[in-house]
């Protein structure tokens, strides 16, 4: 009992209900960044004609096999980078500068498929190019203020964004991507400000209150965050990062019972998400389910199989159940999943150290 009294709150993966240890787990704590998604449309400039096919009206003109022109290469482009082949898209696009070296919608379709693809710094070279080319554009300035971001170059991001925003005072989702930047920086204030901007916009923008109630959670508001995660679920009902968002910030409230349900729900959406495992697990763990708990901490060490704070969680509750064995095997693993190079935490320490203590008392 001892043990249980000494280590049933200090060694959880929280400390008492601070959720320090639970919101290391959140990987993706921020809704993404928008792409702007409006086409790129290719232009017309002075003196350009279209093509009006045969000369000789009474000869059928030859249907094309594929796309003869700038315009068509781009349209194209556009379909496959809607249907998600990014790849197809960009050799449509290149084909496009090909015929015509001053498109801006082919420059501006590649850079965007480009940042799809995780490629930042190559999206950053077209989209710039198309903001040469003009005329301005909103949606060209979101993109490179994206791409600004990947590359960690926040405050070029942030020029980006408002440059768009005086292009279009509606432009949700600029506001939102500032808000996000801003929030990288540290400047939780104007990024609860942005959000909140682009949700007058666009009042059922899931995102943005989700990445609201974020930032307001960080400066301590935990009732208001709540209220902003609940606005995003009735936003997007199957939205698992909102239900886990809610249930960390419920933990922080100790609403045990409501946390466990929106860990239930996130886990319905996202069934082979280690962390959403891992923190139910916690729920349990603090509301002495244990069984429960031992259950959800090796759903997600099968999940993720280096998830070291799954181990050490798992080897407490094995360990006060006088599993010694295996306790300590979980609690080694714990070492040997942890950081490269990095030493066993005191709290490991104390733990193997107990576990020691108690082998030997037996016969």
């Amino acid at each position: 009992m001892r043990f249980q009294r000494k280590y049933s709150w200090a060694f959880l993966g929280v400390v008492v209900i601070a959720a320090a240890l639970l919101l290391l787990w959140q990987r993706s704590e921020l809704k993404r960044p928008g792409i702007a998604s409006r086409e790129p449309v290719q232009e017309t400039r002075h003196g350009q004609l279209p093509a009006t096919g045969s000369d000789n009206l009474d000869q059928a003109a030859p249907v094309p096999k594929g796309p003869q022109t700038a315009a068509e290469y781009v349209d194209r482009g556009n379909m496959r980078r809607r249907s998600g082949d990014y790849q197809g898209a960009i050799a449509d696009y290149s084909a496009a500068i090909g015929l015509d070296p001053l498109s801006q919608a082919a420059f501006a379709g590649r850079g965007t498929a480009l940042l799809a693809q995780g490629k930042a710094k190559k999206a950053l070279s077209d989209l710039t190019r198309a903001i040469d080319l003009g005329p301005p554009s909103a949606m060209n300035h979101n993109n490179r203020g994206l791409a600004h971001q990947e590359l960690g170059n926040t405050q070029a991001a942030i020029d980006d964004y408002t440059t768009a925003l005086r292009l279009d005072r509606r432009f949700s989702t600029a506001y939102f991507n500032r808000g996000n930047a801003y929030l990288r920086e540290g400047n939780r204030a104007k990024a609860v400000e942005d959000y909140t901007r682009a949700i007058e916009v666009d009042p059922k923008y899931a995102a943005a209150y989700h990445n609201r109630g974020k930032a307001r959670e960080t400066l301590g508001d935990v009732d208001a965050a709540v209220a902003d995660y609940d606005r995003a679920i009735a936003a997007d009902p199957n939205d698992a990062l909102a239900y886990r968002s809610r249930g960390l910030a419920l933990v922080n409230k100790r609403a045990f019972a409501r946390a466990s349900k929106d860990f239930d729900r996130a886990i319905e959406l996202k069934p082979n998400v280690a962390d959403l495992h891992y923190n139910r697990g916690v729920v349990l763990h603090l509301t002495a389910d244990i069984s429960g708990a031992i259950r959800d901490y090796s759903r997600a060490i099968e999940i993720e199989p280096r998830f070291a704070m799954a181990y050490f969680n798992r080897a407490r509750l094995l360990a006060a159940q006088g599993s010694l064995g295996p306790a300590m095997s979980d609690a080694r693993k714990s070492i040997e999943t942890a950081s490269a190079g990095r030493p066993a935490s005191r709290d490991v320490q104390d733990l193997m150290e107990f576990i020691r203590r108690q082998e030997a008392k037996q016969p």
